[in-house]
């Protein structure tokens, strides 16, 4: 090989050289403020086990509160969730055995609890008014500053995120989370296909707008 190729050979491995140094210091996430949603037609299931405290282990007021009201109404244990179109089907399960389905139907909001399957609550999605909840309110917290970089989760490769006791990995695929971890709690994601029928709003929710909007175009 003469002078000529050495030197073009050597530019040409440096070059892959720098650009494979390059690629690894460059591995950021997908934004700095990350708020993952639920989008398309999709299953979903949410599954939360909680960690028992340390005997030692001290509780603030709210912290007082919140355990007051959870042993009171149950720990939500499993989420489900089925979207199909503007349809989205929401099931709540918790561990002292309760549940309570919230559909969505355009900017309307159905919500049924087991101990009264007669009762029908109903919000209106506004601006200035009712708001669904985040689909994963316990990931508000990532930003930026908490990427610590990439890491295997469940076979899944993923952004890692880390703050004091709390963390979380997001599928560098599809975004979304794999799982997330703190000192109270785990959880754990799993994304399906869609049914293949599907949804379809019961007639109880329709005839129970129909009764809101008489009573309110009565007024």
């Amino acid at each position: 090989m003469n002078q000529i190729a050495k030197t073009i050979l050597g530019l040409l491995l440096l070059g892959t050289g720098l650009a494979g140094a390059q690629e690894n210091q460059d591995v950021h996430p997908p934004n700095p403020l990350y708020h993952p949603s639920l989008v398309g037609d999709m299953s979903f299931t949410k599954r939360i086990t909680y960690k028992t405290p340390g005997a030692n282990k001290e509780l603030n007021d709210e912290q007082k509160a919140a355990e007051q009201f959870q042993a009171q109404f149950g720990k939500v244990k499993r989420m489900d969730v089925v979207q199909t179109g503007n349809i989205r089907r929401d099931r709540f399960i918790f561990d002292n055995g309760n549940d309570h389905e919230t559909w969505r139907w355009g900017n309307s909001r159905f919500s049924v609890y087991d101990s009264h399957p007669n009762l029908i609550l109903v919000n209106i999605v506004s601006d200035t008014g009712y708001q669904d909840m985040p689909d994963f309110p316990e990931l508000q917290w990532i930003t930026g500053k908490a990427f610590q970089g990439m890491e295997k989760q469940n076979g899944t490769e993923c952004y890692f995120y880390k703050e004091g006791p709390v963390k979380a990995w997001i599928s560098t695929a599809t975004l979304l989370p794999v799982s997330f971890e703190s000192d109270t709690q785990e959880v754990s994601y799993s994304y399906r296909k869609p049914p293949s029928t599907p949804l379809q709003l019961p007639q109880k929710f329709h005839r129970k707008l129909e009764e809101i909007n008489k009573a309110w175009s009565g007024r």
